[in-house]
């Protein structure tokens, strides 16, 4: 029973220890990088479209290593850090401008009611001892604050006219964006012109024409392999294994007459 009850209070430890824990290990050793501010939603929320420049200037040359390579890091992150905002005031680097609560305090004495007893100033009565004093700040109430982010394409470019190679953290960031782009490159690659169809489909439409053809998708030869759909396994593009049949196997073979005979009726249902 006390072996449960330690391994429950471990696990307790545990998952006090890592409050944002992600199946990410890029975002996981982004979070962790010193002096990244985030709230515990956008931590729990994962890579989001957009960081401040401070986060920014933080995770492209973070504090990592010796001190000579901290006061490199601190160097660096103040010039990044200057550039944006100089390219964001000038209206050379696109950002997005949000706005949040922040609390309004002020420093005020208050009474120290955590102090020991011995410290308190005795009264006329025990009722009346006083506590020590402390200054601290006291939230007087709250305002709103603008501030600006900047989306990944616009990072990624204004490093890029810098001559700046992103650094671990920020390639991870960019990972979604260069998926994206790839993948939209390859629906742009194929023309609007092709018509994508299942390959039973396209044998049904063209294979009494060219009698070759379901043994070259079978096999498959290599001019069969580049007109496949990208991404869709057994698809192809009609109009490309058209083209290839008449290149290859030239005009279309004659059609053969329907045998309407019970034994050819019966050989296409096996068909």
């Amino acid at each position: 029973m006390t072996d449960r009850t330690d391994r429950e209070a471990l696990r307790g430890a545990l998952a006090l220890k890592r409050p944002h824990a992600s199946a990410d290990v890029a975002w996981n050793k982004a979070i962790r990088t010193p002096w990244v501010k985030l709230s515990a939603e956008e931590r729990d929320a994962g890579w989001p479209d957009a960081f401040t420049p401070e986060n920014l200037a933080r995770l492209q040359h973070p504090y990592e290593g010796i001190d000579s390579e901290n006061k490199r890091a601190k160097r660096d992150q103040g010039a990044l850090l200057d550039g944006l905002r100089a390219s964001i005031e000038a209206g050379t680097l696109p950002a997005l401008e949000r706005s949040r609560m922040e609390d309004v305090t002020e420093w005020r004495t208050v009474p120290n009611w955590n102090a020991p007893r011995k410290h308190w100033t005795p009264g006329f009565y025990g009722d009346d001892d006083r506590p020590p004093t402390v200054n601290q700040r006291v939230k007087i109430g709250e305002r709103a604050v603008t501030f600006f982010v900047i989306e990944r394409a616009a990072f990624r470019d204004f490093l890029a006219a810098q001559g700046i190679e992103p650094s671990e953290h920020i390639r991870a960031w960019l990972r979604p964006l260069e998926q994206a782009e790839a993948a939209h490159q390859e629906e742009a690659a194929a023309p609007a012109t092709l018509t994508p169809m299942k390959r039973k489909a396209i044998i049904e439409r063209l294979g009494r024409r060219y009698d070759a053809l379901e043994s070259a998708l079978d096999r498959p030869e290599e001019w069969a392999k580049a007109c496949r759909v990208p991404g869709r396994w057994g698809w192809y593009y009609l109009e490309s294994i058209e083209a290839e049949c008449r290149a290859r196997y030239g005009a279309a073979a004659p059609a053969h007459a329907a045998d309407l005979s019970p034994a050819g009726q019966l050989h296409r249902i096996g068909r």
